[in-house]
């Protein structure tokens, strides 16, 4: 089916351009169609990052999710690639949503079936990641669409729950790392959600407040470097206990905890330090264990 893969409309690719025709062709055959119908996620935050997305023709919207909004970030039309910045960044995780808003169709590309044709044509997978390197830097978008899974890694290590980690350790939880602004006076976490993350403050301020007698309360403030949503990793709360409010603008990482849970089980060595580093901050929060 992939003969019939229209070359003109690869060519026009900001991602694909300098391309012969020869490695237009090469694209074209680990490329499949696939369809989205009107209110389809195409791609979900939080999903592992398996491939990128060509659309064709059609509509798509990207949004973010906190606190079960769904806040639209951009409109997406025909010609647009969609999840391809893993490929420079190694960011595994995706970091917003994409839904189709109208009938669209999409050529998909397995980045399993990419990586191996990059090898196969190194010049190939050069020229995509200049070109998207050129592509990131002319959108003027947030700071975080430029940061690699070594600077996260550097940031980690600033962090107490990490301490003690390997560069590698630290790589790893580089690439599920979800980066996220919050407005001030936005909510980052809504006291009794579900639990299904943790976060890093980069920069910014956040209040935790509590329900006492049916009024909240501020019970304390976090500034950079501090973690909070952490305390299911070691209660297993499947609710949150506390809400969590933006007081000024606030950059995040968010740490999906299914994601953080697998990679743990794929290297406990990792789990354990981690562990044993919630354990000693648990101990030093008083106010995290009068609430248990």
């Amino acid at each position: 089916m992939n003969s019939n893969v229209n070359y003109q409309v690869l060519s026009r690719v900001p991602a694909f351009q300098g391309f012969s025709g020869d490695e237009i062709a090469a694209l074209t055959e680990i490329a499949t169609k696939c369809q989205a119908l009107p209110g389809q996620a195409v791609i979900r935050e939080g999903d592992p990052a398996d491939c990128f997305y060509l659309l064709c023709s059609g509509e798509l919207e990207v949004v973010s999710e906190q606190g079960g909004r769904q806040t639209p970030i951009a409109q997406l039309g025909p010609g647009q690639l969609i999840g391809e910045m893993p490929l420079v960044f190694k960011q595994m995780i995706r970091q917003a949503s994409v839904l189709a808003v109208s009938n669209s169709s999409l050529l998909r590309f397995a980045y399993r079936e990419y990586e191996e044709l990059s090898l196969r044509r190194p010049e190939l997978g050069e020229k995509v990641k200049a070109n998207l390197g050129r592509i990131a830097k002319s959108r003027h978008a947030d700071p975080f669409e430029s940061f690699d899974s070594p600077q996260i890694s550097s940031l980690l290590t600033e962090c107490r729950i990490f301490q003690g980690l390997s560069p590698e350790h630290l790589e790893s939880i580089a690439c599920i790392a979800i980066p996220t602004d919050i407005p001030a006076e936005s909510t980052v976490v809504k006291i009794d959600e579900p639990a299904d993350r943790f976060f890093l403050l980069i920069s910014g301020q956040v209040e935790v407040l509590v329900l006492k007698g049916g009024r909240f309360e501020s019970l304390t403030r976090l500034g950079k470097g501090q973690i909070f949503g952490e305390m299911t990793l070691i209660y297993h709360q499947p609710m949150r206990f506390a809400s969590v409010v933006a007081v000024v603008n606030t950059r995040l990482l968010a740490f999906p905890f299914e994601a953080f849970q697998e990679l743990a089980e794929r290297q406990p060595d990792l789990g354990e330090l981690i562990a044993a580093n919630l354990r000693q901050l648990a101990a030093s929060r008083s106010w995290v264990l009068e609430n248990e």
